[in-house]
């Protein structure tokens, strides 16, 4: 099993699906980003029903290529819990 845990500095980080649309339903969801109807429900889906690219998964897995794997959802709310962390 691959766990986020296995990351090391210097790992190559493959991001697989499309990304953009949690981004941008993050800025709609935090921001308030004005876009039309259909973009806002569908990237606010991108982050609230994240879909698991589990073939893409899978065949780097078999390759024995990754040392971790993240889901989306995971990496923004790490992202946005570390961007509220006070300066050291």
């Amino acid at each position: 099993m691959v766990r986020r845990r296995g990351a090391k500095p210097g790992d190559i980080l493959v991001v697989t699906g499309l990304f953009v649309r949690t981004v941008a339903g993050l800025k709609i969801l935090l921001e308030g980003l004005n876009v039309n109807e259909k973009a806002r429900l569908a990237f606010i889906e991108a982050v609230l029903m994240s879909k698991a690219q589990l073939k893409e998964g899978f065949a780097l897995s078999d390759a024995g290529v990754l040392t971790a794997l993240i889901d989306s959802s995971e990496v923004c709310h790490v992202a946005s819990t570390n961007s509220q962390r006070p300066a050291a």
